[in-house]
C-alpha cells in the first residue's frame, strides 16, 4: 500500500475504519481514455471549415449557426480532456475494512463512498488502452438510483 498517500483520506475516514489499499490511476490510459472527447471537437473543427470558411456568402444565416454548434462542440471536447489532465492531481481510489472511496475534481475535491452492505454488483471492463498498460476499470453498482424528470437512471 501507498503510505505517502494516507493523508488524502485522512479527513473522511472514520475512527475505527483502516485504510487497506490507496493509489492513483495510472496517467496515461486516465488521459488516453478522455481522448474520445475530442471527437465532437473534431467534428465541429470539420464543420466549421467546409460550411464556414469554404461558403462564398451564400447562406450567410447557415453558416453563423453552424459556426456555433462548430464551437459549442469544440468546447465540449476541450473541456473534457482538460478536466480529465487538471483532475489528475486530485484522483485516488481506496478501499477499507467498511468501503470502497473514490476521490477527484477539477474546481473542488468530490467523493465518492460506498459501503460494502450496499454493493450490489462489481464490473470489471479492460479495453484496449487498459490491456497495454495492465490496468482496468471497475465498476461499483450500489442500486442507487436518482429520479430525474419522470426518468429512473442508476448513479453507479
Amino acid at each position: 500500500m501507498e503510505t505517502k498517500y494516507l493523508e488524502v483520506f485522512e479527513g473522511i475516514r472514520d475512527k475505527d475504519e483502516e485504510i487497506l489499499w490507496i493509489d492513483k490511476p495510472v496517467f496515461t490510459p486516465f488521459v488516453i481514455n478522455g481522448l474520445g472527447a475530442l471527437l465532437p471537437a473534431v467534428i465541429g473543427l470539420g464543420l466549421i471549415f467546409v460550411f464556414f470558411l469554404t461558403d462564398t456568402n451564400e447562406g450567410e444565416k447557415t453558416n453563423w449557426i453552424i459556426l456555433v454548434f462548430g464551437l459549442i462542440s469544440i468546447g465540449q471536447g476541450l473541456y473534457t480532456i482538460l478536466n480529465k489532465l487538471f483532475s489528475y492531481p486530485n484522483t485516488f481510489y481506496a478501499y477499507s475494512n467498511r468501503r470502497v472511496i473514490m476521490r477527484t475534481g477539477f474546481w473542488g475535491i468530490d467523493y465518492k463512498i460506498i459501503d460494502y452492505v450496499k454493493i450490489s454488483d462489481i464490473e470489471v471492463r479492460v479495453n484496449v488502452i487498459e490491456k497495454v498498460f495492465n490496468v482496468g476499470t471497475v465498476q461499483f453498482f450500489s442500486g442507487r438510483t436518482q429520479k430525474s424528470e419522470d426518468d429512473i437512471k442508476k448513479l453507479y
